[in-house]
């Protein structure tokens, strides 16, 4: 029998290639922009090693770093820097606060100022388990701050000045195209991966910061092993968690696979949870048990960046070092969640019948069964319905899980009796809450063929699809067949992966090549990367990214 697959992955990224915000964003650094500096820096969080870029008229215009008093009084005698090239760089080296003034006579004045408050660098480890969420995905800050003296000077971080909490911008700031090449990420403390009924692969040393989670309902262990292998980065972490329908012999062999081999053993970052869940993949199952798997991850650690789900129908069209590499620009707080609130078709068919599932309550697998009576479209709230694989960003994640906001509680309830929830649930939360639906993207990070029309049930990929495959720039595609033929030849061709070996990257040495680990730090992206780089300009760094959310 085949059995549903899932593998819930987080991303993480490290912070230390800083952000490049855009002062004024579109409008740049101009007098009288469409949105105030204030609201706009109000909305976007800087952190050290951040750069804020400013673009204005050479010759008509400059920019000046001022100490508070002369921002105050739009004194421009006495700068500490000065730039006037027309497209300034400035690089907060430092938390605190900065301020700016046009150099042009009569602009600071007119409102041409920009104050922005960087935030001091925090790199918490494991939190208590016990420790209670955050009531707001926006920290509020501390009372009593206050701004530097009049006579703080921005070259020194005045002893009072306020460590201000991340606020998620409604919009992401522009950012250049993606380089290529070898990179370093620095090397920080490693997560533990989760503790309960887990059988782990070894507890050796970890020197590396875990960028990647994944856990996976299935009964098809081969596939699975594939998959793994293919996704595999020492680096990252891997949580492995079998369909409760799944033969206790079969969820025994996984656990001995991850134990026997040497470098899951080496590394310890790969972990077979053994409590299971039963998922119906049209049912509400599916959607408990993602957030189940978000809220394992927000127990352990709130030090990563986006959660992915994918399924053992589901392979890599780029390597780790790719993903890792193209994921670093991107603002985290972007989700990733193609949708639409043109129901069509699935209005009749999806919005309107009422379904229990029974893998709610049973503890054998079974359709969905429906409810002879249908209901009306909601009017509280907006329906939404799009692909079920998504990628969430942590502050999303955390909004649908600690719930501070009675929304995703009320929606949970409401797509408990709703025709295949995992392609509904996501989308409606995220647009119908004001502080996220400006962070969307209309993208699920997928290759996907599906029938025309009507988009039910997509089609199986084989060698023909190959260019088109590679043409998407998606990191994922699926759904592959059972034969390997297709999946063989994106290990020849896009992967460099053979004979079942590990995907080669930055960390990769030893003999046979990647049977031990060398620099975990490292990243070496190729052509992936690139092809990622362009989905992700066309996607986020588009005029049309603001245009495609929430319609």
């Amino acid at each position: 029998m085949l059995l549903p697959v899932l593998l819930f992955a987080v991303v993480l990224v490290d912070s230390s290639q800083g952000y490049v915000f855009f002062a004024g964003g579109r409008d740049g650094w101009v007098l009288n922009p469409s949105e105030s500096y204030g609201h706009w820096a109000e909305r976007n969080r800087f952190q050290v090693n951040d750069s804020i870029v400013f673009r204005y008229e050479k010759g008509e215009d400059s920019v000046l770093v001022v100490a508070k008093k002369d921002f105050d009084s739009c004194n421009l005698s006495h700068p500490n820097r000065r730039f006037a090239d027309g497209d300034s760089r400035f690089e907060f080296e430092r938390s605190g606060w900065f301020f700016f003034v046009s150099g042009a006579p009569g602009r600071c004045e007119a409102g041409q100022k920009l104050v922005v408050v960087v935030m001091a660098v925090r790199r918490p480890r494991w939190p208590p388990v016990s420790a209670p969420p955050s009531l707001s995905p926006t920290p509020v800050l501390p009372p009593a701050a206050s701004p530097p003296s009049e006579t703080s000077d921005p070259a020194t971080p005045p002893a009072s000045a306020p460590s201000p909490s991340p606020k998620a911008s409604a919009r992401p700031p522009a950012f250049p195209p993606i380089p290529t090449g070898e990179t370093s990420v620095p090397v920080l403390s490693p997560a533990p991966g989760p503790s309960e009924s887990a059988a782990t692969a070894g507890a050796g040393d970890h020197s590396g910061k875990w960028m990647l989670r994944i856990a996976t309902l299935v009964g098809d262990l081969d596939r699975l092993w594939r998959a793994l292998r293919a996704l595999y980065h020492p680096r990252n972490f891997y949580v492995v968690h079998l369909d409760r329908e799944a033969p206790a012999m079969e969820r025994q062999a996984l656990a001995a696979r991850v134990a026997n081999d040497s470098l899951f053993a080496a590394v310890g970052n790969v972990v077979v949870i053994e409590k299971a869940n039963m998922v119906t993949y049209r049912g509400p199952t599916m959607v408990a048990n993602t957030l189940h798997a978000g809220a394992l991850l927000l127990k352990q650690s709130k030090d990563w960046d986006w959660f992915i789900n994918l399924s053992a129908s589901d392979y890599p069209l780029v390597t780790q070092d790719d993903i890792l590499h193209a994921f670093s620009s991107l603002p985290r707080n972007i989700s990733f969640v193609e949708h639409t609130s043109r129901l069509a078709w699935k209005e009749e068919h999806r919005a309107k019948p009422v379904i229990v599932d029974p893998g709610l309550y049973l503890d054998k697998k079974t359709n969905v069964f429906w409810v002879s009576q249908k209901r009306d479209l909601p009017t509280a709230f907006k329906l939404f319905t799009g692909s079920a694989w998504v990628a969430l960003s942590r502050e999303f994640l955390e909004f649908c899980v600690w719930g501070w906001d009675n929304l995703p509680r009320i929606l949970l309830m409401y797509y408990t009796n709703f025709v295949s929830a995992p392609e509904g649930y996501f989308q409606t939360v995220i647009c119908n809450a004001p502080e996220f639906a400006g962070t969307v993207a209309n993208h699920d990070l997928h290759y996907i063929r599906w029938d025309v029309p009507p988009k039910q049930h997509p089609h199986v990929l084989t060698l023909d699809d190959l260019p088109q495959m590679v043409s998407s720039g998606a990191p994922f595609a699926r759904k592959f067949p059972r034969d390997g033929h297709v999946l063989d030849r994106i290990d020849q061709q896009l992967l460099g992966r053979a004979n079942g070996s590990f995907v080669p990257g930055g960390w990769c040495v030893g003999d046979p090549p990647c049977s031990e680990v060398g620099d975990m730090a490292a990243l070496r992206p190729g052509k992936g990367a690139e092809r990622v780089a362009r989905l992700m300009n066309g996607i986020i760094r588009s005029n049309k990214f603001a245009e495609n959310q929430c319609r």
